[in-house]
């Protein structure tokens, strides 16, 4: 999360962070509460970016 932190200070402004700690991928998606926030603002136009 530092590194992220750190590289958006290269212009670009954190409105929101997605976290879906200790959960598997293998998970299904629909049980993945910040995966599906994220999915939910991206259809809102909510950002530009994701930073990853």
């Amino acid at each position: 999360m530092a590194q992220i932190l750190d590289y958006a200070k290269n212009g670009y402004s954190i409105v929101k962070t997605y976290s879906d700690e200790a959960l598997s991928g293998f998970l299904d998606a629909n049980k993945i509460e910040g995966l599906n926030d994220l999915i939910t603002d991206a259809k809102r136009f909510y950002f530009s970016y994701v930073l990853v």
